[in-house]
């Protein structure tokens, strides 16, 4: 058997899972609420970012602490539902450990640097 092969199995299922989610909840805000605004990423967003805090609390209060839940909620679940998460908990440790210059830097950079290099793609997609 290939060595982590369990892990990677917790990552495919939480994946898995967290990708479906993402869809399904997106589908449903857009069918409520319309297309004219990224209501369901908004969503998906929010809610990812609520999680992992919610996650986080727990595993701090060691009510949730082993490698695979950890790899099962957090990377898989919540990496495929929404980086968007991952981001915003980096920015809140940065603050936490007293980097908040850091984490303005994270905060900005990704957002416009981002949106700058998204265009970029678009640009080079459409010259291709």
């Amino acid at each position: 058997m290939l060595p982590h092969l369990h892990k990677l199995m917790l990552l495919a299922v939480g994946g898995s899972l967290g990708t479906v989610s993402r869809y399904v909840l997106s589908s449903l805000i857009h069918r409520f609420c319309g297309t004219a605004f990224a209501w369901g990423t908004l969503a998906v967003n929010l809610s990812g970012s609520f999680l992992i805090g919610f996650l986080f609390a727990l595993g701090e209060s060691r009510l949730i602490h082993t490698p695979q839940t950890r790899l099962l909620l957090v990377v898989g679940f919540l990496g495929a539902f929404t980086t968007f998460s991952t981001y915003m908990l980096d920015s809140y440790h940065m603050f936490q450990t007293g980097r908040p210059m850091l984490a303005w830097l994270n905060i900005v950079g990704s957002t416009g640097l981002g949106l700058a290099l998204l265009m970029a793609g678009i640009g080079v997609g459409k010259a291709v």
